[in-house]
């Protein structure tokens, strides 16, 4: 049996994959610095004549990544406890859309490694030089579809039963978490940034329009597709209940001003029960500290970043 990726765990915990062939690393299928991602074909677990292929997500339990840290402070989620989780997270998501989400066949748990087996999806990752219009309608649907479901709590993605018995979320304990969120991440050195200190001074201004399920790290990469068709999901690990102008801040960086017209008009069409565009005037630059904070896209310059262009302020 080949080590790789599974030298981290116990063997009373690997008998199902005894047989397993074909272990591929897949380094480019998404840009996940958190876990070693490697392909893996082995005997299929609801039948055992058949060979099928995963996807194995294998994390080392070390010191968080800034983005981790965010999670953490934010929302109590580490990828282990995420992994944990996933059975739940990824059959709520696959319940509210047509995209293709991975069912989760096993989660491992080892002294120094967690690690998250996936039916693989197959279909390329999207680079951002590859986004077309019918694209970002596709992902506007997407969204619109996660929107239409907002819940009354932050945090872990839960069944609906445990939703509606979980308490409403204070708005005062996320301005708190969001400015120790901040405080916590943030560098001496650009902790002098006017805009760090702006948005300390602005978190109490915070409002929330909905709770909704939403991808923390909301990236083009993150999707499948065939043929410039969006086709499903890879990586769920960063799905939370959590306010709804997140994600509209995060897509005035993924998308042009054109593309963003686009989406707006594709999304509120989509969308159930009268769905509308958050105005983001008012929480914009405080989220977009957050976000920089928390590495969300690798940007390292704060000026640079926080004059992105604007667009959701209607």
């Amino acid at each position: 049996m080949t080590h790789q990726p599974f030298d981290s765990f116990d063997n009373n915990v690997l008998q199902r994959y005894e047989k397993v062939s074909k272990v591929r690393k897949l380094p480019g299928l998404f840009d996940d610095s958190s876990s070693d991602v490697w392909e893996i074909q082995g005997i299929c677990f609801e039948d055992s004549s058949k060979l099928i292929n995963y996807v194995i997500k294998s994390h080392q339990v070390s010191d968080p990544s800034s983005f981790w840290q965010g999670m953490d402070l934010l929302f109590k989620r580490s990828i282990c406890n995420s992994y944990r989780d996933a059975k739940t997270t990824y059959t709520f998501i696959d319940a509210l859309t047509d995209l293709k989400i991975p069912q989760v066949c096993d989660v491992l748990f080892g002294k120094t490694h967690c690690a998250l087996v996936l039916e693989k999806i197959y279909g390329e990752s999207i680079q951002t030089t590859e986004v077309s219009d019918s694209l970002v309608k596709q992902l506007a649907k997407f969204l619109a579809e996660m929107h239409s479901h907002p819940v009354t709590k932050m945090g872990a993605i839960a069944t609906e039963a445990e939703v509606q018995k979980s308490l409403s979320q204070e708005l005062k304990t996320w301005q708190q978490d969001v400015l120790l969120t901040i405080q916590a991440l943030v560098s001496e050195e650009l902790a002098k940034s006017p805009w760090v200190i702006g948005a300390l001074k602005n978190t109490s201004d915070l409002t929330i329009k909905d709770i909704v399920p939403l991808m923390m790290d909301l990236r083009w990469d993150q999707f499948s597709q065939i043929e410039g068709e969006l086709m499903g999901v890879f990586d769920l690990d960063a799905f939370v209940f959590a306010p709804i102008e997140l994600d509209f801040v995060i897509l005035e960086y993924l998308l042009t001003a054109q593309q963003l017209t686009i989406f707006k008009k594709a999304y509120e069409e989509e969308g159930a029960n009268d769905l509308s565009v958050p105005s983001i005037a008012k929480v914009r630059n405080v989220y977009r500290v957050l976000f920089f904070l928390i590495n969300a896209l690798g940007e390292e310059d704060i000026d640079k970043w926080m004059n992105q262009p604007c667009f959701f302020d209607d």
